[in-house]
């Protein structure tokens, strides 16, 4: 379960409710921290969002030109905005819902 996420050296380290480390994977090949919840975490590099779990391993990915920006992560699920309309998918960007904004 992770319970943080931490930068440290240019490296991203997933860490438990001890505060160990679970796993750690470079920035350089994840991107840019998004959010992240107990389940997952979500990266943006190059125009895609990218799902992991806690160990690094990809989840599943989707190009910005179709979800949009994202909000935010809680639980296994997730939110973005497009087009005046919040989004909410699933860790593998399966859509659960949408609204008008």
């Amino acid at each position: 379960m992770i319970t943080d996420v931490i930068r440290k050296n240019g490296w991203y380290q997933t860490l438990n409710e001890t505060g160990k480390k679970i796993q750690e994977k470079h920035e350089s090949s994840l991107g840019e921290l998004q959010g992240f919840t107990d389940r997952f975490l979500v990266f943006h590099k190059n125009g895609w969002f990218t799902t992991y779990d806690e160990s690094f391993r990809k989840i599943a990915e989707k190009h910005e030109s179709s979800v949009g920006i994202f909000k935010n992560a809680a639980g296994s699920n997730m939110v973005f905005i497009k087009n005046s309309w919040a989004t909410t998918y699933d860790v593998t960007f399966k859509k659960i819902s949408e609204r008008h904004i």
